[in-house]
């Protein structure tokens, strides 16, 4: 097909959003002759401008003969024409010798720099079969500028986890969710990481001792993701009775012994990072100088470390862990309006109906609410409640189980939120 001269027209009208830029390929048939492209994912799934992107495409030969030498190539529609054309390929055609019925294969490219603003990009299998309809498939992708921050809400199911990336490349993963609610034996943690090239962090902060929090992390440096510190709060005596926990302490003493990791506790008022102009600040919990002073074992969610993002001149937003509403009239009377108030709240405690009282609304005061919950959850979250509660105020709401994995992105002075985002 792309061997001809001139133009190939695609068939597709103009993409006005990554959303509509995202087509996958009709169900492939059962034919004779039938290779079919089931996906194009760019890594990272949200680049920066003017840095590089790899496209991969998946090829599988769902029909029942031998395919032999064909190829696919990627284009950058850079003209939202839905034409590709030579001066639009990104490198040379992936030549595929020989497929097997049933098999399948990933082939990729990498465009060198990718300019700023929404993209279109395009799969295109250079073979006569019997199922046209699936030799091409799109991607929408939006480059966003170098200078932002990016505020990651990760869809891990019920748990959470937050990346943090400041301008310049700062990265800070709070909570890593847990792998045992993905019954799938997938790891959406780790799967957004390489999507985003993030496995290189500079911290972790787990906000208190929750497996929906913590589970993930072991996993994840394991799987090869490195980081230099972790942060947490004050940890009550007899937390580590618990098998889980015996558990993740075990873990933080290995850390500990590599030499590696350093591991430290957090108390308000301690500044975790500072980078291209943003901040990391802990609010809570209110003292870290003896583990017998802190909150016992059943109390952990309302030690959960709480932190303040800024970047300047004027964003703000408040990750809040699974504090409940005996916290939150804590915070609320020990701390003046300055800290809490905010444009963006992650939501306490995945929505849930002890958390989120109508005085913590009104102190926050966000313009957009955030919900880390998992579909189907047995907890009832998000009450419906606390959903009118933050609605009521006039935040607008966003929620993993919904919308998927949520990026906000802010230069400081505005801020958006981009929905279903990463792998």
């Amino acid at each position: 097909m792309m061997q001809r001269p001139g133009r190939t027209w695609l068939g597709f009208g103009l993409c006005l959003s990554v959303a509509a830029c995202t087509r996958e390929p009709a169900a492939p048939q059962i034919a004779v002759h039938d290779v079919a492209l089931e996906s194009l994912v760019v890594t990272p799934a949200v680049p920066t401008a003017g840095e590089s992107v790899r496209l991969e495409a998946m090829v599988r030969n769902v029909g029942q003969e031998l395919e032999t030498d064909f190829s696919v190539s990627f284009f950058r529609d850079a003209d939202g024409d839905s034409v590709a054309e030579a001066n639009e390929r990104v490198g040379a055609p992936a030549w595929v010798e020989f497929l097997d019925p049933g098999g399948s294969l990933l082939v990729a490219a990498r465009l060198d720099s990718i300019p700023l603003g929404l993209q279109s990009f395009v799969a295109v299998l250079d073979l006569e079969d019997d199922v046209s309809t699936n030799n091409v498939v799109w991607r929408g992708a939006e480059a966003v500028d170098p200078g932002l921050l990016r505020l990651h809400v990760i869809d891990v199911g019920q748990g959470d986890a937050i990346l943090v990336e400041f301008p310049g490349g700062a990265r800070v993963l709070v909570d890593a969710g847990d792998v045992s609610w993905n019954l799938d034996g997938t790891e959406p943690v780790f799967d957004y990481l390489v999507a985003a090239e993030a496995t290189s962090l500079d911290g972790v902060v787990v906000t208190h001792r929750d497996q929906d929090h913590y589970g993930g992390l072991e996993a994840l440096r394991g799987a090869g993701v490195r980081f230099e510190t972790l942060w947490e709060g004050c940890q009550a005596p007899g937390d580590s009775t618990e098998p889980s926990l015996s558990g993740f302490d075990e873990y933080v003493a290995e850390l500990e012994a590599s030499g590696e990791v350093e591991v430290l506790t957090v108390a308000r008022g301690d500044t975790l990072l500072e980078a291209g102009g943003g901040r990391l600040i802990v609010l809570n919990p209110g003292t870290s100088a003896d583990p017998a002073e802190c909150a016992d074992a059943e109390d952990r969610n309302n030690e959960s470390v709480v932190l303040r993002v800024e970047l300047d001149p004027n964003f703000s937003a408040l990750l809040t862990g699974d504090i409940g509403e005996d916290r939150e009239h804590v915070l609320i009377d020990e701390l003046d309006s300055g800290p809490l108030g905010v444009d963006v709240v992650k939501v306490p405690h995945h929505g849930s109906a002890s958390s989120s009282t109508a005085e913590w609304v009104a102190a926050t005061s966000p313009s957009l609410a955030l919900v880390s919950v998992g579909e189907g959850n047995g907890h009832g979250h998000p009450a419906q409640e606390v959903l009118e509660r933050w609605e009521s105020a006039g935040a607008t709401i966003a929620r993993t189980d919904r919308d998927g994995s949520l990026l906000v992105v802010t230069d400081g002075f505005t801020f958006r939120l981009l929905q279903g985002v990463g792998p």
